[in-house]
């Protein structure tokens, strides 16, 4: 359901706000539905607005490290991560996501390329560090 609405405001008729103000109910409530926190950092990230990066690490400390969702979470955190130009950060996020997808799946074919691009476009920036596994 919580992806439904997200999709639907957010993701397709870019009502960010009124997504946002959904979130920040439902948060209300319970503040530690963690679904519904990373749901809010995609918001924030669509509204290019810096929380999102704390909305994302906090549902990565929240999911349990072998769920389908945390792989999404490190994916939101790499690319929120990557347009603060924090890119070592970024890449270590991505790079994580990328890992867990492999083992228990979580991203779509679109995150999976977005990732692997933003990681390209990465390890070509003058300053980045590549991540050793």
């Amino acid at each position: 359901m919580l992806i439904h609405w997200r999709i639907t405001l957010c993701e397709q008729q870019g009502k960010y706000q009124k997504a946002l103000l959904l979130a920040e109910r439902g948060l209300a409530i319970d503040p530690d539905y963690v679904d519904l926190i990373d749901t809010r950092g995609v918001i924030l990230c669509r509204l290019k607005d810096d929380k999102a990066v704390v909305d994302f690490q906090r549902a990565i400390s929240l999911y349990s490290q072998q769920t389908q969702a945390i792989v999404g979470a490190y994916f939101h955190l790499g690319r929120a991560l990557a347009r603060l130009d924090r890119k070592n950060e970024a890449a270590k996020n991505l790079k994580k996501a990328q890992e867990l997808n492999m083992q228990v799946g979580g991203l779509s074919s679109n995150e999976a390329t977005e990732a692997a691009q933003l990681l390209t476009e990465l390890s070509k920036e003058s300053d980045y560090v590549p991540i050793k596994n």
